[in-house]
């Protein structure tokens, strides 16, 4: 139900369902191949309608209603992407220098 009702909003969805890794291993897995975002839902979490929402940018954990997933996920995605895109472009600002000639360049 809530795989199809991300894809339904064209969200890419991937449940690790494996047993033979701790969720250590599984978080740092998918965090290296840079997926944005890691749902996480329990037990717990279901009999109370929430899920817990784990960006990769800030590390923030985030409890979220599952009444308002259609809504929060994309939202979430796009803020995200905006974070990461105006960091990377301080970054390579801030590291850019003009010189005019080649001593200023070398030092």
């Amino acid at each position: 139900n809530f795989r199809e009702r991300l894809l339904k909003l064209g969200v890419r969805v991937k449940a690790d369902m494996r047993e033979n890794y701790s969720p250590g291993w599984k978080f740092n897995h998918w965090e290296l191949k840079g997926v944005p975002i890691r749902v996480e839902i329990g037990p717990k979490d279901m009999k109370a309608s929430q899920y817990v929402l784990v960006r990769r940018d800030s590390g923030q954990k985030i409890v979220m209603k599952i009444s308002g997933l259609e809504d929060d996920i994309p939202a979430l995605l796009d803020t995200i992407q905006s974070c990461m895109l105006a960091k990377a472009r301080t970054e390579m600002t801030d590291h850019i220098r003009v010189v005019y000639n080649f001593d200023d360049f070398l030092k």
